[in-house]
């Protein structure tokens, strides 16, 4: 089943039902219905909305549990049991019979070789110095070219986005980005970005982010 903790992150933003009512433009009544996990759906507009302003993301909002009833009704797997296998019969092997040795062949007499029989031995190469090889020009070095730098936009609706010192929510603001303000895109690390503003460098949330 799907829960609803939005009064969990209005409680972490320090924020009540009113000033949110007042942020996203809807009627408290609706908001209630959904804090309370009695709304059957919800717009996309309206969960954008409600992100934009708790500064979070959907899944800080919806979380999917399991339903403890219907895995009380599933039936535990049954493990099949191994089938043994009976032996084979062992059949016995009947005893063998060392061979008879086998009687040692007649020698012969060595051969005497005659003097045109002898081999010669190779007439030694003279030895002079090894021709030198043509030496090959060397390939020019290839300079690194410097990567093009990439510059982003934020949009954020109107509302400012968070400049954090480290990737991460519980990281210090060191900034609040304006919307439509360029900033320099540095290195990514998942669904943050490090990014230099001005004078200041450090981690937004690329979601409110856009490439130029």
């Amino acid at each position: 089943m799907i829960v609803v903790n939005l009064d969990v992150m209005l409680a972490k933003r320090k924020m009540s039902v009113t000033e949110l009512s007042q942020r996203v433009g809807i009627t408290m009544a609706n908001l209630s219905i959904l804090k309370n996990g009695k709304s059957k759906a919800i717009r996309m507009s309206t969960l954008d909305a409600i992100c934009t302003a708790l500064q979070c993301q959907p899944g800080d909002i919806l979380e999917w549990r399991p339903d403890e009833a219907a895995q009380a009704d599933r039936p535990e797997p049954q493990v099949p049991q191994e089938t043994q296998v009976p032996p084979e019969p062992q059949i016995p092997q009947e005893p063998q019979t060392p061979p008879e040795p086998a009687a040692p062949a007649p020698k012969a007499p060595p051969k005497r070789r005659t003097a045109a029989q002898h081999p010669t031995p190779p007439k030694a190469r003279a030895k002079g110095p090894a021709p030198s090889r043509p030496r090959q020009p060397r390939k020019p070095t290839r300079v690194a070219e410097p990567a093009p730098v990439r510059y982003l936009t934020v949009n954020t609706y109107g509302s400012r986005l968070n400049l954090r010192d480290t990737g991460s929510r519980n990281g210090n603001v060191v900034a609040r980005l304006p919307s439509g303000a360029r900033v320099e895109l540095l290195e990514t690390d998942g669904a943050w970005v490090h990014v230099r503003w001005e004078d200041k460098t450090g981690w937004a949330l690329a979601t409110y982010l856009k490439e130029l």
